[in-house]
């Protein structure tokens, strides 16, 4: 392109954009409107465009990534959910891999944020025996089963090999399980709380909660079976017994019915010493009372024996 320079320094366009800027004048005078701020227009406008697609892209961009990492996510929650887990483990019993069956099953028990039903529970502890019995270990299968019928209360426990169904109907006990709370006077002014279990003989318990309130306000805590707290009115102990995957067994509690003094009674309450004094004095004077009582019964046998009451015998002359 060459350029021509006048006289008044300004520089001539010969062919270069003279003509398009020509054209410009021409379509704007022919529009109406000036040449000059239509192009900026045309410019801003182009530029903001441009701007406003570049956002858009960026936004649907982003969109499709979310939209695409929510699937993913879904999935691995699916994943980490319990059904699918005891799925995982019956699936690995059925292509014979009993240790992966087991290590699965080991986990779930461990976990108490599971909180399993019961029928959650007694699936994963069907499962649990029949990958012992794949394995040889009899004796752990056989405590398996026992748990499965504390849990069942004896109930028949649906889908089982036959060989096992026969174990579990020799070794389930229909005596159900019990856990109470007990409370007892000790030391002083203060309140012992322990806790019973009975009808598990496989331990399906796995920990106890016990706690103690004064009118609704928990005063102690422990996952252990006994407290002390302090003798008041309004006093109360609960405990939960919880079995493996956080599956909730049992629930008891019990209300301190007596005063802080030593007159007060209570049905839970251990007589005190001088009540157990008396109860032993009494006890002595009536064994006493009931041996000599049949020594005097004796005597009288043996009299009566002797010929008392009997035949009279008369001297002849």
């Amino acid at each position: 392109m060459e350029h021509a320079t006048t006289a008044g320094g300004r520089h001539s366009d010969h062919g270069g954009t003279a003509p398009l800027r020509a054209s410009a004048d021409a379509l704007a005078r022919a529009l109406g409107v000036s040449s000059a701020p239509m192009s900026r227009r045309v410019g801003r406008q182009t530029r903001a465009a441009r701007r406003a697609a570049l956002v858009c892209l960026l936004a649907t961009s982003a969109l499709a990534s979310i939209c695409a990492a929510l699937p993913s996510r879904a999935h691995a929650q699916r994943e980490s959910v319990r059904a699918p887990s005891l799925e995982g483990a019956e699936a690995s019993l059925e292509n014979a891999e009993f240790e992966s069956a087991l290590v699965a099953l080991g986990a779930l028990e461990s976990d108490e944020s599971l909180g399993f039903s019961r029928d959650e529970l007694a699936r994963l502890l069907r499962l649990r025996a029949v990958a012992l019995s794949a394995l040889g270990r009899d004796d752990e299968a056989r405590a398996s089963l026992r748990a499965l019928s504390t849990l069942l209360e004896g109930a028949e426990p649906g889908a089982l090999p036959p060989t096992l169904l026969a174990i579990y109907r020799e070794v389930r006990d229909e005596t159900p399980l019990s856990v109470r709370v007990v409370l007892v006077r000790d030391v002083g002014e203060q309140v012992r709380a322990s806790v019973q279990v009975e009808g598990d003989p496989a331990g399906l318990v796995r920990h106890l909660v016990l706690r103690c309130a004064i009118d609704e306000n928990e005063v102690a805590r422990t996952r252990g079976d006994r407290l002390v707290v302090r003798a008041a009115d309004g006093l109360s102990c609960a405990v939960d017994a919880v079995g493996p995957a956080g599956h909730a067994l049992a629930h008891h509690d019990a209300r301190w019915v007596g005063a802080a003094s030593d007159d007060a009674f209570n049905p839970y309450e251990e007589p005190p010493p001088r009540r157990r004094v008396g109860a032993l004095v009494g006890g002595l004077v009536a064994a006493v009372t009931v041996v000599v009582g049949a020594v005097v019964l004796g005597v009288m046998l043996s009299q009566r024996g002797a010929g008392l009451d009997g035949p009279t015998w008369e001297d002849t002359p």
